[in-house]
């Protein structure tokens, strides 16, 4: 991945961040991966992109995570579903999905994707989703967040929300330990993160 915005357009290391690290996703592989037996394939899911939702775009970053090895728990899928949402409407001057994200405690969280992986408590995300079959834009921009924000823990990325102005401005007169279930203003969102995009431009 570059640290600029490329023509396809793009979150960078820098402007996600405040870094000028550049990282690159790696695809992990085992031994496992050269003896597994075929198995059947389940039947893909064709999804418009007006159609998706926070449980899909869930799907295909764990779906995304299953297949290059990572470890993916409840909070930090809800940190990468949170950024796959803020860098849509930063770059597409629109949302990926509908559904809102609030501004708990330890940062953002889109509750009923919460409550869907809460059974996992704080341990591994350890299902096959759907194979859902989304625009080949779609996959690029979560490829993309990925790029930029896979390298990092569940404790990082929440450090990194919680140290922006969403969140921030979501949990505004509440004590840092106040239970709430405030929704995070998409409006917010874009703005700041557009001006994430323009900061890095100058």
């Amino acid at each position: 991945m570059v640290d600029k915005i490329g023509s396809a357009g793009r979150p960078s290391a820098s402007a996600a961040t405040g870094t000028s690290t550049s990282t690159r996703y790696i695809q992990g592989h085992s031994m496992a991966d050269a003896t597994a037996v075929p198995t059947k394939m389940a039947q893909s899911k064709r999804v418009f992109t007006k159609n998706l939702t926070a449980h899909i775009v869930a799907d295909l970053l764990i779906t995304f995570c299953n297949r290059h090895g990572d470890l993916l728990t409840n909070l930090r899928l809800q940190r990468l579903l949170y950024y796959a949402q803020a860098w849509h409407l930063a770059l597409y001057n629109e949302d990926l999905f509908r559904d809102d994200f609030q501004a708990w405690v330890h940062g953002p969280v889109q509750p009923d994707v919460y409550v869907r992986f809460q059974p996992h408590g704080t341990g591994l995300i350890d299902c096959e989703p759907p194979p859902w079959v989304v625009a080949k834009r779609i996959e690029q921009h979560i490829e993309h967040v990925m790029e930029v924000y896979g390298r990092f823990s569940a404790y990082d990325l929440e450090r990194i929300a919680c140290d922006e102005e969403p969140w921030r401005e979501a949990r505004r007169g509440l004590a840092i330990d106040d239970p709430a279930t405030r929704s995070i203003d998409k409006g917010t969102m874009k703005r700041f993160y557009e001006s994430k995009l323009e900061q890095e431009k100058a």
